[in-house]
Parts: C-alpha cells; sequence; structure tokens
C-alpha cells in the first residue's frame, strides 16, 4: 500500500468512526418512551400547551449554520488546512454524536411527563370513570394510572421527552465548541509565534557558538608558535624603537583615533538596534488579520475576544433554554441537566480538535498500522 493511499484509508476510517455516535442517537430517536402512568391532580403537568418560540428546524439551522461558519473561518485561518478540515469533521460529528445519544437514552428510559402533558393527552372520559369506580371503593381517592390519550399519537409521544432538554444540550454544546474553537486559534497564533521565534533564536545563539568556537581556535593556533620566532619577533621590536622614537607618539595618536572611531560606529549601531527594536514592537502591536499572515495580535486582545465570544453564545443559550421554560416544555431541572451534557459535549469535541491539531502531527510511514 502507497503512502498516500494509506493516508486517504486512514482519514475515511476515523471519519466513519466519528459518525458512529450520530447513527446511535438516531437509532434511539426511533425508540418509544417509557410511558409512565400519571395523575390527573398533578399540577406539575397541567399546565397550557403553548407553540415553540424557537421551533426545532430554526434551532439546528442556527446549530450547524454556526457550526459550519466557525469552522470554516479556522480552516481558512489554520497554516494546515487539510489538516484542520478533518480535524473539525471528526470533533464536530464525535462530540455532537456523543451528547445527542447521552440525552437520548437519558428521554427514551426515563420517560418524564412534560409540564404541559395532560394537554397533549386529553384523557379518556370513560377510561377515567372506569378508573374512578375501582379506586375511590378502595383509597378514597382516584390514583395514577396510565390512562388513555384522545390526542394526536406524535403529540403524546413527544410528551413523555421532558428530561433532559434537547434543545438546551444542542444550542450549549453547539456554542461551547465554537468558543474551544477560538481558544484553541488564539493558543496557536500566539504561541506558534513564540515558538518560531525561540527556534529562530535558537539557531542564531547555535550559530553564533559556532563562529566563536572557529574564532578562539584560530587564536589558540596563533599562541602555539616557537621559542626562535617569538625571539626574532622581540629583536627586530627593539631594532625599530631604537630606529624610530617618534612612533610612540603616532601609536597613540592612531589608537586615539581607532578608538573615537570605533565608539561612534558602536553609538550607531545601538542607535540603528534600538530603533529596529522600537519597529518590531510596533509591528508586534499592529492589528492584521490577513489570511496566512501570523503577525500582529497581542495575547490580551486574542485572550479578550475569545472570552467576549464565549460568553455571548453562552447568554443565547441561556435564552434559548429560558424559552423552553416558558413553553411549559421543560422545567428547571430538564435545562440544567441539558446543560450539562451540552457543556460537556463542546468540551469533549475541544479536546478532540486540541489532540488532532497540537498532539497528533499527521506524519506517517507505510509501516505504521491503522
Amino acid at each position: 500500500m502507497s503512502f498516500e493511499t494509506h493516508q486517504i484509508v486512514r482519514y475515511i476510517i476515523l471519519v466513519f468512526l466519528s459518525f458512529i455516535p450520530v447513527l446511535v442517537g438516531i437509532f434511539l430517536l426511533i425508540q418509544d418512551p417509557v410511558y409512565r402512568d400519571f395523575s390527573l391532580d398533578d399540577q406539575s403537568i397541567a399546565h397550557e400547551l403553548k407553540d415553540d418560540t424557537i421551533s426545532e428546524g430554526f434551532l439546528l439551522g442556527i446549530i450547524f449554520f454556526g457550526s459550519f461558519i466557525a469552522s470554516s473561518i479556522y480552516i481558512i485561518f489554520s497554516p494546515k488546512k487539510l489538516q484542520s478540515l478533518l480535524s473539525c469533521i471528526i470533533s464536530i460529528f464525535f462530540g455532537f454524536g456523543v451528547s445527542q445519544s447521552v440525552t437520548l437514552l437519558l428521554k427514551v428510559n426515563i420517560g418524564r411527563l412534560r409540564p404541559d402533558f395532560l394537554q397533549r393527552c386529553m384523557p379518556d372520559m370513560r377510561d377515567v370513570y372506569r378508573y374512578t369506580q375501582q379506586d375511590i371503593p378502595k383509597y378514597g381517592r382516584l390514583l395514577a394510572h396510565n390512562f388513555i390519550c384522545t390526542g394526536d399519537p406524535k403529540v403524546i409521544r413527544e410528551g413523555h421527552f421532558s428530561f433532559p432538554s434537547q434543545h438546551t444540550s444542542s444550542i450549549s454544546y453547539a456554542f461551547v465548541f465554537v468558543a474551544c474553537l477560538a481558544y484553541i486559534w488564539s493558543y496557536t497564533y500566539f504561541f506558534g509565534r513564540q515558538q518560531k521565534k525561540k527556534s529562530v533564536n535558537k539557531q542564531d545563539t547555535e550559530s553564533e557558538q559556532a563562529t566563536n568556537q572557529n574564532t578562539n581556535h584560530n587564536q589558540n593556533s596563533q599562541r602555539v608558535t616557537s621559542p626562535n620566532k617569538r625571539k626574532t619577533t622581540e629583536q627586530e621590536q627593539q631594532i625599530q624603537r631604537q630606529q624610530s622614537p617618534n612612533n610612540n607618539n603616532n601609536n597613540k595618536g592612531r589608537q586615539s583615533q581607532y578608538k573615537r572611531r570605533s565608539n561612534n560606529e558602536h553609538e550607531m549601531q545601538e542607535e540603528g538596534n534600538i530603533r529596529q527594536k522600537d519597529e518590531g514592537d510596533e509591528k508586534d502591536h499592529h492589528f492584521d488579520i490577513r489570511i496566512g499572515t501570523r503577525e500582529g495580535m497581542s495575547k490580551s486582545f486574542l485572550f479578550q475576544a475569545s472570552s467576549v465570544l464565549g460568553m455571548g453564545l453562552m447568554i443565547i443559550s441561556m435564552f434559548v433554554a429560558a424559552t423552553r421554560v416558558a413553553d411549559n416544555k421543560h422545567r428547571l431541572s430538564d435545562i440544567l441537566a441539558g446543560y450539562i451534557i451540552g457543556v460537556l459535549g463542546g468540551l469533549l469535541s475541544g479536546y478532540v480538535l486540541w489532540i488532532f491539531e497540537r498532539v497528533e502531527k499527521w506524519k506517517e510511514t507505510e509501516s505504521r498500522v491503522v
């Protein structure tokens, strides 16, 4: 098997595995819930039947459209676009499938009645009368029974899916995942630049160390000379001093001029380094989000932008959850349970994305197994 074929097969297998939780959720969606007994005197299920403030289709559109837009922006600004595309596909479907599978599993097996269940059911009065004749002589009151309902079967079936809230788990999952995308992109943007700078500085220090070693080696080789040569050089210096007594004054003047020149050059070099540093700082603080560049935004700006985005999305998800309570579709405990499941699912997707983006390098050999 060639390297390219092995890569394609591996990616197909990973994408297929990420779809397994989605298939489990679809299987649970078509299952009938547990039908519990209910009492006609129960005020918790005697609320008015209202229309949804946010319909299920509109909610799914918000979830998938928002996740698609956020993932597209993340992929566009990513230096490894194919790897980011596959990572987003795997993380989205895996995390969303897990959160929805857990939600539907609890819904089917718990079968908690919605607050508007009595209006959904519309119990058959003949069945109620029959149970009344049986219970009142024995117990003095009508007990809870699985009364025959005369309403729409689909509406009645939905009335048994109260705990936990699927709307809340879905919207909280999507928005937590989008917030994780923002934080991962911010981390990659900022710390990726730092790692790149560290690698460049490391290479510069290594080159400087190599040059210093070469110069030290040359100096040591020059010092190792024969004693006869040293004697001849000393004699020649004495002869030159005797012949030209004014050379010392000339040498002192030349040395002073050389020192002045070197000091001026050193000052000019320091001024140039300061200017370059100031220009570099200005570039670092300059806001630039051009595609393909990684310089311009500070760490504080990225963290604040990601935090504002995450908090805004969480507020929207809370609003959606509040509408479910106002529409008499769920209780507060249903909302909290769905919210927790959705947040955990979003964090799971973010963790999977982090693994495939930061830990997994997507480098393989033909000998590596799938």
